[in-house]
């Protein structure tokens, strides 16, 4: 077959490959429209061309499928605090495609993270492109912080990708005014944000970025995580490249460090052989457990429960102090690598966020066991117990006696009170903190609870008749006077005080010290009275006795009633200086009877009948004035 002859049948295999190239490029490039995602789709590609001599896929196909990206928790099904499904919004590859598309969504079915989340390796015509090439390449990515990270000079050009999701994406919530915030359930960072580490352009309390302490991110990610680049053909699946971990597992990353470029020659450094034993590494451990201590002494954290804000819940407002700092931490935390990724920074971060808890002053109250007792007896002993929130140095006692006492822990004094009296007791804390310039510094603050304690004596008691309304010539009072009793009883604490006004009736009173212990009685008999009040209070039971104290004048109307068949005989058995009486029946103003008759008469007719008879009694002493009462009769048949 000459050329002539076959020249044919190859021009027609060249527009055939062609053909099926091209289909190719527009399947990974998803430049057309379908709805409906291949599930194998970075697979098929292997499968398809690239096959087992093709080391340059197949062994990075292989990492990727033992990588976090790919196994992590089923990344294309994790669902947030609220139930909400994540995959859609980051966590699989539609998901990560349509959040980083300026042309919007372009299917909502969920597809599992695979070689095309991240690489665009054909575009433009055929045999032109290359792996690098990348989604999610734009110039720079807009953190939370609402600060604009320009990759390839802050990150480092090659991770321009891994930005786009590892960076954070809640800052502290809803701010109600300029001390308060409320919480929502997505507060904090959530998890790997080192874009934020990398590029010093999140966190609170840091007013001037600290330059890294090593060149950390002249290629960003790739530099540390992608590994070794040289294709190590026969060595199956060796860690780095695309499962993203360091190169060395099992000497703690030396490696990685101690790559050509890296440690090895740059100035005064040797190579690493402690990765994270370092100088810097452990100054921002200690400087971490110093923020945690904080946190847990504000009551902002428990270290012992994993769920973050354990003393508040959802919808709680919160000092934007506390809720500033909190995010601080979770940044480092969250972070993952110790402070690895930045240590000039992220020592700054948590050194600020130690020094801005450490200078708040704490919330504090006390209180004490028992308020009242009694002196004598060798004294009243009361303890007092501080509750603080916040750290200390020193608590100042005061307690009003001339006695003072500092203690260094928030655990309860105690204090023993020999002399009877009212005191104030106070209490003021003392915190030492070092600023940014490691100057010691320190802040008081105090409380007084004034009348916190109370040493009373057997109770002083006396009281005094207020003769104002008596009768001046011989400070008597009248029937149906309001007689008033001046109290001069003292005592320091709470007492019950009982009045006997000597004819069966009584009042009793609590008392506290300093209120009006004033009482008054109206008497509605006549006579002479004895009057005595009883004061018991926690350190005695007194009573005096008063006898003949009180007498009622004037007259006091009775009236006693008795039937005999027809009759009915109304007898006046009246108190007092009776001068005379007279008696009205009916009651319609007809005096019946003489001028003093003891008794009166009246004769029913037999009918039913309903009449008051009414008795006044008079009296002539000049003082107290006349008394009328009177009686309801019915008369039945």
């Amino acid at each position: 077959m000459n050329f002539r002859q076959i020249t044919p049948f190859m021009i027609l295999m060249f527009f055939i490959a062609l053909m099926l190239q091209v289909g190719c490029d527009t399947l990974v490039t998803e430049n057309n429209e379908i709805i409906l995602f291949d599930s194998t789709l970075g697979e098929a590609c292997v499968d398809a061309c690239h096959t087992d001599n093709d080391n340059l896929l197949v062994r990075p196909d292989g990492q990727f499928k033992n990588s976090a990206h790919a196994n992590f928790a089923n990344l294309d099904i994790l669902v947030d605090e609220d139930g909400n499904k994540c995959g859609g919004a980051c966590h699989t590859h539609n998901g990560f495609i349509n959040a980083i598309s300026s042309a919007g969504a372009k299917t909502n079915v969920d597809v599992p993270l695979n070689c095309y989340t991240c690489h665009l390796p054909h575009t433009g015509e055929y045999n032109d492109w290359d792996i690098k090439i990348q989604r999610g390449s734009e110039s720079s990515v807009l953190l939370v912080s609402g600060e604009s990270v320009a990759l390839g000079l802050e990150i480092g050009s090659p991770s321009n990708t891994c930005v786009n999701c590892h960076k954070a994406v809640n800052t502290v919530n809803t701010v109600i005014d300029a001390s308060i915030v409320k919480l929502n359930a997505d507060f904090g960072p959530r998890v790997s944000p080192q874009a934020d580490i990398l590029s010093e352009k999140n966190g609170f309390f840091v007013e001037i970025s600290t330059p890294p302490e090593n060149s950390h991110i002249d290629n960003g990610c790739i530099n540390c995580h992608y590994g070794s680049t040289t294709i190590k053909q026969g060595q199956g699946y060796t860690y780095a490249e695309h499962t993203f971990r360091l190169e060395d597992q099992n000497s703690q990353y030396n490696v990685t460090c101690n790559k050509s470029g890296c440690h090895p020659n740059t100035a005064n450094a040797n190579e690493i052989d402690k990765f994270y034993d370092r100088p810097a590494i452990v100054d921002i451990d200690t400087l971490s457990s110093k923020v945690i201590a904080l946190l847990e002494s504000f009551e902002i954290i428990d270290s012992t429960n994993e769920s973050g804000l354990t003393y508040y819940t959802v919808g709680d407002s919160v000092p934007i102090i506390y809720a500033k700092a909190y995010y601080n931490y979770l940044l480092y935390k969250n972070d993952g690598s110790r402070g690895i990724h930045n240590p000039g920074f992220v020592n700054t971060l948590l050194s600020n966020t130690r020094t801005v808890l450490d200078s708040l002053p704490p919330i504090f109250s006390f209180i004490v066991d028992d308020s009242t007792g009694c002196s004598g007896l060798g004294g009243q002993t009361m303890t007092f117990t501080p509750s603080l929130v916040g750290g200390f140095d020193e608590l100042i006692w005061n307690f009003d006696d001339g006695t003072a006492d500092t203690t260094t822990a928030d655990t309860a004094v105690f204090k023993t009170y020999a002399d009877s009296g009212i005191y104030d007791v106070s209490l003021e804390v003392l915190s030492k903190w070092v600023d940014n310039n490691s100057d010691t510094m320190e802040t008081r603050v105090s409380q007084v609870q004034e009348g916190m304690v109370i040493i009373d004596t057997v109770p002083f008691v006396d009281f005094a008749v207020d003769y104002t309304n008596a009768n001046p010539t011989d400070s008597t009072f009248c029937f149906g006077d309001e007689v008033s009793f001046i109290n001069s009883s003292t005592h320091l604490g709470q007492g019950t005080h009982t009045w006997d006004f000597g004819y069966g009736l009584t009042l009793g009173q609590i008392i506290n010290f300093g209120d009006d212990a004033t009482a008054s009685q109206i008497y509605d008999t006549v006579g002479t009275f004895d009057v005595s009040l009883t004061v018991v209070t926690e350190c005695g039971d007194i009573t005096v006795n008063k006898l003949g104290l009180i007498t009622i004048g004037g007259v006091m109307p009775i009236i006693d009633t008795t039937a005999v068949d027809t009759v009915y005989t109304l007898t006046s058995n009246s108190l007092g200086i009776v001068d005379s009486i007279a008696w009205d029946w009916d009651n319609d103003g007809t005096i019946d009877g003489t001028s003093n008759p003891i008794e009166a008469t009246y004769t029913h007719t037999g009918a039913l009948q309903v009449i008051w008879a009414k008795l006044t009694v008079f009296t002539s002493d000049g003082v107290c004035t006349d008394q009328t009462d009177s009686v309801l009769i019915l008369i039945q048949p």
